[in-house]
C-alpha cells in the first residue's frame, strides 16, 4: 500500500544507514527497500510479505518493509564476481504487536549458487520492545577459483512459531574490494526542536582530513555550516543550533589530505513540532472510536484507520484549530480486530499513530 504523503521511518528522526562499503560502490540488491513490493525477493518460490512499517509498529505509512515469520521470508539471487570481498547489510526490528513473541529469531544466509558454500550463515534474535531498526552487517570473500557467479541471499524464520516476527528493510550487497578514502557505517540526524544533532560513524578512513557539514532548506542549494576534523575514533557529532526551517537537509563533504572530496548521501529532518494524537478511546471500541488531538498551530490532516494487514478501512480529512480537540469516528462498517489510528499532516507529511482494538 502506498500513501500519497511523505513521512519518515521514525518521527523527528531521519536515519540513513549506509552500506559498509561506503558511498561510491553499487548496491547489487534488486528492490533493496521494497519500493516495488516483493519484486526480486520471491526467488525459487519464497513466500514474501511486504507492508508499510506502520502496519508492524513503525511510524511511517509510506515506507515499505518486509516481515520474517514462520510463513514468510526473503530469497534473492544476485550476480557476483570471484576474487572479491563483499559487505552484506540490512536493518531489522522486532514487530511491535501483542501477538509478537518476546524474542523472535531469524536465519541469515548468503549461499554460493553453484558451490552451495555458506558465505554467511548466522542466526540472530531480537527482543526490542519499541520499534527501532538496528543495523546488521556481514562481510565475506569469494575465492578467485570459486565456481560461483551468483549467490542466494536468504532470510528465514528461526524458532518462531507465530505469524508475527521480525521486520527488515534497506538491504545492501556491495563489492568492497576497491579502496575508498572513507567507509561510512551510518549517518543520522535527530531534531530536538531547537536544534538538530548529527552523528556519523565510519568503518575506516585513509588520508581523511576533515568533514564539512552542509545544510539546505530546499534539498538543492547547500551552505557549509561547520567543519569537523578527522578523528581516530571514527565517531563524529555535530549540532546545528541555528535551524530556522521546519524541514532541513544535511550532507557531509569528506575532504582528503590532498584536497579531493566526496559527498555523503543526504538526510532529511522534520524540525517542526508534530501533532500529538493524545488518546484513542474507548479501547476496545465498538460502534465509535474517539480521537483526541493536540496541536500548536491550525493544520490540515488526513486521518486513517489501517488494519493489521495494511488495508485502509477509514479515511477522512480533518481541519484542526490550534489547541486540543476531540473527533468521533464511526466503526459501524469496520470488522472486529486490531487497527492503527494514523494521523498524517498533509502539509509536511509527519505522522503520529496509536493502536486500538475494535471489539
Amino acid at each position: 500500500m502506498k500513501q500519497i504523503y511523505t513521512s519518515y521511518k521514525t518521527l523527528f528522526l531521519a536515519v540513513l544507514i549506509l552500506s559498509i562499503n561506503g558511498l561510491k560502490a553499487q548496491n547489487l540488491i534488486t528492490n533493496p527497500g521494497f519500493s516495488n513490493g516483493a519484486s526480486g525477493w520471491n526467488y525459487n518460490g519464497m513466500n514474501v510479505e511486504v507492508h508499510p512499517e506502520s502496519v508492524y509498529g513503525g511510524s511511517s505509512s509510506s515506507n515499505n518493509t518486509a516481515e520474517i515469520d514462520k510463513e514468510v521470508g526473503l530469497r534473492q539471487r544476485v550476480a557476483i564476481q570471484t576474487g572479491k570481498t563483499y559487505s552484506f547489510s540490512f536493518i531489522a526490528s522486532r514487530r511491535i504487536a501483542s501477538a509478537t513473541p518476546s524474542a523472535v529469531g531469524i536465519n541469515i544466509k548468503v549461499i554460493g549458487a553453484s558451490s552451495s558454500n555458506m558465505f554467511v550463515n548466522q542466526t540472530k534474535t531480537f527482543n526490542n520492545t519499541s520499534f527501532s531498526f538496528a543495523l546488521q552487517s556481514y562481510s565475506f570473500s569469494v575465492a578467485a577459483n570459486s565456481t560461483d557467479s551468483y549467490v542466494d541471499i536468504e532470510i528465514t524464520n528461526n524458532g518462531n512459531n507465530a505469524t508475527y516476527g521480525l521486520i527488515v528493510d534497506d538491504f545492501s550487497l556491495i563489492n568492497t574490494t576497491a579502496s575508498l578514502p572513507v567507509v561510512f557505517k551510518s549517518f543520522t540526524a535527530k531534531s530536538n526542536q531547537s536544534d538538530v544533532v548529527l552523528n556519523w560513524i565510519t568503518a575506516s578512513e585513509v588520508n581523511n582530513k576533515h568533514y564539512v557539514v552542509e545544510r539546505s532548506v530546499n534539498g538543492t542549494v547547500y551552505t557549509a555550516i561547520g567543519t569537523v576534523a578527522a578523528s581516530a575514533s571514527y565517531n563524529y557529532h555535530f549540532t546545528d543550533s541555528k535551524v530556522s526551517s521546519p524541514v532541513v537537509y544535511y550532507r557531509l563533504k569528506q575532504v582528503d589530505i590532498d584536497g579531493n572530496s566526496t559527498y555523503s548521501i543526504v538526510v532529511k529532518v522534520n524540525n517542526q513540532v508534530a501533532v500529538q494524537l493524545t488518546d484513542v478511546y474507548p479501547n476496545p471500541a465498538r460502534s465509535n472510536v474517539n480521537v483526541a488531538i493536540s496541536v500548536a498551530n491550525a493544520a490540515s490532516f488526513q486521518l486513517q484507520i489501517i488494519s493489521n494487514n495494511g488495508k485502509v478501512v477509514v479515511s477522512k480529512s480533518l481541519s484542526v484549530t490550534a489547541g486540543s480537540s476531540q473527533h468521533s469516528i464511526s466503526l459501524e462498517t469496520v470488522s472486529a480486530g486490531v487497527y492503527y489510528m494514523v494521523l498524517v499532516n498533509t502539509q509536511n507529511g509527519t505522522i503520529t499513530q496509536k493502536q486500538f482494538v475494535k471489539s
